[in-house]
């Protein structure tokens, strides 16, 4: 979309073209890779780079934002019922399948206290309730899912395989992750609406992450 890589240069682009921020596919997408990219940058950064934490969620929070004129449109805010029960499903098997490890906050992000401490604390639930299942539902179901779809059950079945599988490579836990895939997409495949797979993902993640406060144990997220 820059000029200077356009063959024939700026001339040959049409002067009402909608810029990248306007663009439905690149909101399904760049938010996605902007919070991988924040990934490399604060292992590169920090000593122990679960405490640069909280520098990815702003990051991704402000590419996520400057999409949100396109991410919208495709949102429904009625609350399925199914979604909300799927969410706690996923959150179930994934806390029974992690059964046995352990790790305490102190030895996720050693060093940090007080106010520091807290900042963090915050900042991982709201990346792991809200902002995660967002930018991951919008990327794996409302882009990968329809782009690997080429119609008819075999299709469907194949695209639901494949964004679950690359979904699940992201996490510790593949199975689990190939698991919960495959429902988050079964959902969207249900109704249409990738906000049943976010709904499903945040009420997932808000239970792990609530499970992970109370017990101190945040090897689970």
């Amino acid at each position: 979309r820059i000029p200077w890589f356009q063959k024939g240069g700026a001339r040959q682009i049409a002067s009402g073209k909608r810029s990248i921020l306007e663009d439905p596919v690149s909101a399904q997408i760049l938010p996605f890779a902007a919070f991988l990219f924040s990934s490399l940058v604060i292992g590169a950064l920090f000593e122990v780079p679960a405490v640069g934490y909280p520098y990815r969620v702003l990051f991704t929070l402000a590419v996520l934002l400057a999409f949100s004129r396109c991410i919208p449109a495709g949102v429904s805010w009625r609350l399925d019922p199914l979604a909300v029960f799927a969410g706690a499903a996923i959150a179930v098997m994934w806390l029974a399948g992690q059964w046995g490890e352990s790790a305490a906050l102190a030895d996720i992000v050693p060093g940090l206290t007080g106010t520091a401490l807290l900042v963090w604390i915050v900042a991982r639930l709201f990346g792991t309730t809200l902002l995660v299942p967002v930018i991951e539902e919008v990327f794996f179901r409302g882009y990968l899912l329809n782009r690997l779809n080429f119609g008819d059950r075999y299709g469907t079945a194949i695209a639901l395989i494949a964004s679950s599988a690359l979904f699940a490579m992201l996490h510790g836990n593949i199975v689990l992750a190939f698991v919960a895939g495959l429902v988050l997409g079964a959902l969207v495949l249900r109704s249409g609406r990738v906000w049943d797979a976010v709904v499903a993902h945040a009420v997932a993640n808000g239970l792990i992450g609530l499970y992970a406060l109370v017990m101190d144990n945040w090897a689970v997220i």
